[in-house]
């Protein structure tokens, strides 16, 4: 049953209230495309019937394609929406709901070999199952990623970003807050940002913008709403 939150001194009886609870990167070196056991032993929040477990993947040099299989605590994981930059980068949100543990191996796997990988991982209580909006950006040369996003009332929007550019750079967001940059390499810029709405965001714009020129950039995001 979904109890009523007390939030900035309002009281929601219907709410979808996400939370970033863990990022991690990994650089393989040479290029593989299973990476089942290099993302174990993650946070994943507090246990719950309604827990919804997110997670942002975003891979880079060196093949092509997204993630064919992710499983979260050992429990199948459902795409939400992927972008891809053939031979480059690709981001991806994958879904599922976890009802037990706090802590998870997520394992992915990939069609094509992938040097670099990061995720974040994001829990949501409250929520319906599949996200409400989803919206991606590829860039095919230089400047920032940037989709418009609608987010429910009362919901929570995640996004996760992959491009190339100088090191170091740093990546500044817009629409949403910016939940830490992973960079596994020199050149392999990894960043995640989400947040939580009271209000209707309408086509919201949700930007990555790097200090230098990102260069073959993919930009994947999602939303969720409360449960009807």
């Amino acid at each position: 049953m979904f109890m009523p939150i007390v939030q900035g001194g309002v009281t929601w009886s219907r709410i979808a209230i996400g939370a970033l609870e863990s990022t991690k990167g990994f650089d393989n070196g040479s290029g593989k495309t299973n990476f089942s056991g290099n993302f174990d032993g993650l946070a994943i929040g507090a246990a719950s019937d309604d827990r919804i477990v997110v997670v942002g993947i975003t891979g880079n040099h060196s093949g092509t394609g997204e993630p064919t299989s992710v499983t979260i605590g050992g429990v199948t994981a459902t795409i939400a929406g992927s972008v891809q930059r053939t031979g480059e980068n690709d981001s991806s949100m994958w879904y599922a709901l976890v009802t037990t543990g706090t802590t998870a191996d997520i394992d992915i796997i990939y069609t094509g070999t992938r040097q670099v990988v990061a995720i974040a991982v994001w829990s949501i209580y409250g929520a319906s199952g599949a996200p409400d909006y989803t919206a991606g950006h590829e860039g095919n040369t230089t400047g920032d990623a940037t989709v418009s996003l609608t987010i429910p009332a009362n919901g929570f929007g995640c996004a996760a970003n992959s491009g190339g550019g100088p090191d170091p750079m740093s990546v500044t967001w817009a629409g949403l807050t910016g939940d830490g940059e992973v960079v596994a390499r020199t050149n392999s810029n990894h960043d995640f940002s989400s947040d939580n709405f009271s209000t209707l965001q309408s086509s919201l714009t949700v930007s990555a913008t790097g200090s230098a020129n990102m260069t073959n950039c993919s930009l994947a995001t999602a939303s969720w709403g409360p449960a009807e």
